[in-house]
């Protein structure tokens, strides 16, 4: 039975059957609907090289033939075709913060689900499945592999860091971690990155910047119902394991600020993924997981 703190490898393997009500959109950037069976121009990690043909208007000049250019003297481009499977990665952010919840369970735990049920939804459709997993001063990464041994390989790992929180607080774990997916991931790949933001700062949206250049990203922000809204009137006594305060929620003057608070977090966060063309899904701890996440899927497959 689960206690919300942390969560078994049991658990997260038993997603995989309400993973079936999940159906993954396939990246938008992937040039045909029906993987393999269209030629590409694109040029990159993750496309295989099929022929050389005569230049044609519109063609990219990185894909140019130099060499049969020369030779005939006529302009020819390099021709690829996209692979045949799908690369789908997950990075799931179990930093300080995320080890937090007043609601069913901590947002770790709410965030290790979630990536589960991802791992298991793209392991049905046929995707090679990876991910990075990362605490404030630590970080694995698992490279994407087919069938179901790159999930538990991924659910492994979740359940190892969800046992506990890093001694240290890096403000920058997850701008390191998309960093190092950025040279991980091949291009047109479909990245889920889960986490609370809590620690969004100029590295950070420079590295989801990078990162969109090249990848169809998703921002999968876990949220405790506390940081929403403060509890019932009355004083409360709140520690963040080091220091103690009182929490007065009998004072409306603050518990308006502190909603205000949220929302202006929220505002930011949203200006800054809709800068970026990021689409930012939220999942609150006591939400049923798989309808929302099946939710924000349709969603996102009817653009």
């Amino acid at each position: 039975m689960s206690t919300g703190v942390n969560v078994s490898l049991a658990e997260l393997i038993n997603l995989r059957h309400a993973a079936r009500k999940l159906q993954l959109a396939r990246t938008k950037r992937t040039m045909a609907s029906h993987s393999g069976d269209i030629i590409s121009c694109f040029r990159g990690r993750g496309i295989d090289f099929d022929e050389v043909r005569a230049y044609q208007p519109g063609d990219d000049i990185r894909t140019m033939d130099w060499r049969v250019t020369a030779r005939t003297g006529t302009a020819h481009t390099k021709i690829y075709r996209e692979e045949r499977e799908h690369n789908l990665f997950i990075v799931t952010d179990f930093s300080h913060s995320m080890f937090f919840g007043t609601k069913v369970a901590f947002k770790s735990v709410i965030a290790a689900k979630v990536a589960s049920l991802l791992a298991w939804a793209g392991v049905a459709q046929g995707d090679r499945v990876g991910g990075i997993v990362f605490a404030d001063d630590q970080l694995t990464q698992c490279r994407p592999r087919s069938r179901a041994q790159s999930a538990l390989h991924l659910l492994h790992t979740l359940t190892k860091y969800s046992q506990s929180p890093a001694p240290t607080t890096d403000p920058d774990g997850l701008a390191k971690a998309l960093q190092r997916l950025d040279l991980l991931a091949r291009p047109a790949s479909t990245v889920f990155i889960i986490s609370d933001f809590n620690t969004l700062n100029p590295a950070l949206e420079q590295a989801l910047n990078q990162l969109y250049l090249h990848q169809q990203v998703i921002a999968i922000q876990i949220i405790d119902p506390l940081e929403i809204e403060p509890p019932a009137a009355d004083r409360y006594l709140v520690s963040n394991g080091a220091n103690l305060a009182a929490l007065d929620t009998r004072n409306k003057a603050f518990c308006q600020a502190y909603r205000d608070h949220f929302a202006k977090q929220q505002q930011n966060l949203q200006q800054q993924l809709r800068k970026l063309r990021i689409p930012l899904w939220s999942i609150v701890t006591n939400d049923d997981i798989t309808e929302k996440l099946r939710i924000h899927l349709r969603e996102l497959r009817h653009g």
